[in-house]
C-alpha cells in the first residue's frame, strides 16, 4: 500500500475492515474524517479483533453515541463552547489563575 486510506471501502479492500462491519463504519465516516497512513496500516494485525493500533485508527460505531455530559449548553453551539473555553483559558493566564 502506498496511499493513505481515506474511506471505509479502502480500509475494507486493504483487509483492515470486514465486509460485515463496513456499513456501520460508513455512518461514522459520514460524520468524521477517517484516514490511515500506509505506515499505520502496516502495523495493524487484521486477524486480531483487539489489535491496539486498529482500535486507535479504525473507526468504531460507538463514536456516534453522545453522552449527556458531552452536549453543549442550549445557548451555545459547539464552536462557541470551544471558543469560550479557549478564551477563558487565555484570560486566566499561564498558571490558570493560580498564584
Amino acid at each position: 500500500m502506498t496511499a493513505t486510506l481515506r474511506s471505509i471501502a479502502q480500509m475494507r479492500d486493504a483487509g483492515l475492515v470486514g465486509a460485515s462491519r463496513a456499513a456501520a463504519l460508513e455512518q461514522v465516516a459520514a460524520r468524521y474524517a477517517v484516514a490511515i497512513t500506509p505506515a499505520m496500516a502496516a502495523l495493524i494485525d487484521p486477524d486480531d479483533a483487539n489489535d491496539p493500533i486498529a482500535r486507535q485508527f479504525i473507526p468504531d460505531p460507538a463514536e456516534l453515541v453522545t453522552q449527556p455530559r458531552e452536549r453543549c449548553s442550549s445557548s451555545s453551539t459547539p464552536a462557541q463552547s470551544i471558543a469560550g473555553s479557549a478564551s477563558a483559558a487565555r484570560w486566566s493566564g499561564p498558571t490558570g489563575g493560580r498564584a
